[in-house]
Parts: structure tokens; sequence; C-alpha cells
């Protein structure tokens, strides 16, 4: 048996050259469109398709290819232009990760350190062995303190406010 390591390096850099030319105009027609204002604008039921396609016309380079701008008429036509950087995000990790990739979405109250990061990276690894997972750190200081990890529809809340919540509800119910 041959060794694949070598031709799945050269597919993966293949996959994300090839995805390159679309992750670099979207990312130009989401940040132009954030400077206009018109991600809401472009989410609008009430504006007409027409007024959506002259606006994505505005916001499109003319490099850009005809599935570029069918791709960004389908979100406008859905009221979807919004998560147009969300939709960009997802398709550099499926690009870098391949499609069965699943995001581990991990909040804490402060930044975390490198190490920090690293360790929930190898447990969440242990604890869903049999999924790609990549991850994304956030901070949000209204959690007080601890993590919030969601993984697909899974959620692990070991953040003192989830425990507080859960003690209040403790002492309610008796």
């Amino acid at each position: 048996m041959t060794d694949q390591k070598l031709p799945r390096a050269y597919a993966q850099a293949l996959l994300e050259t090839s995805s390159e030319d679309w992750t670099v105009i979207l990312k130009k027609v989401v940040e132009k469109a954030r400077q206009k204002k018109y991600l809401e604008t472009l989410d609008d039921p009430g504006i007409s398709f027409s007024k959506k396609k002259k606006s994505i016309a505005q916001l499109l380079p003319k490099s850009a290819d005809r599935q570029v701008k069918n791709f960004l008429l389908l979100l406008a036509k859905e009221n979807r232009f919004s998560d147009l950087g969300e939709i960009i995000t997802q398709f550099e990790e499926m690009s870098r990760y391949g499609p069965q990739v699943q995001t581990a979405y991990i909040t804490s109250a402060v930044p975390l350190t490198k190490q920090d990061q690293e360790e929930i990276q190898e447990m969440l690894t242990h604890r869903f062995p049999h999924q790609a997972l990549a991850f994304r750190f956030q901070v949000d200081p209204q959690i007080l303190g601890g993590v919030i990890v969601q993984v697909g529809d899974k959620v692990i809340d070991g953040s003192l406010a989830g425990k507080l919540e859960a003690l209040r509800e403790k002492l309610r119910s008796g």
C-alpha cells in the first residue's frame, strides 16, 4: 500500500487554493457591505430583489465569476446576506479540515492562555473522538467565570453564571 499522506496534502492544498479565490472575493464583498451598511438592507424582505441585485453589483469586483454572483444573489433572495461573514468562516474551516468538521465554540469570561486553550482542545478531542473539531475561542464577561462549550447541539455549561442558575433552580424546586 502506498503512503497516502503526500497525496492527501496535495489534495488539501488544491482544495484550499481553489476555494481561496472565492474566499478573497467574498471577504471583500462582506467588508464593503459593512462599510456601506448594506448587510441589513440586503436582508430586508421589504426591499425588492431588483434593488438588491443592483446593490450586489456595486459590491462585487469585476473579476468575480458568475458562480460567486449567483451565490450572493441567493443569499439576498433568501434574506440571509448578513450571514456571509459566518459562511466565509465555516467555508474556510471546511476547506482546511474537511466537510465533516464540527466547530467547538468555547466561551470564557476572560481570554484564555495558550496552555488553557490547548488543554480544552485536548479534553474536547477525547470527549468527541469521532468528530473532526475546529476550535473558536471567544470572551463574554457576563458568564462571570468558567467556560461554556458548544459542539453542535451539545452544550457543556461550566460557567459560574450557569452554576449559580442551576443552584437557584435547585433551591426553588425544593
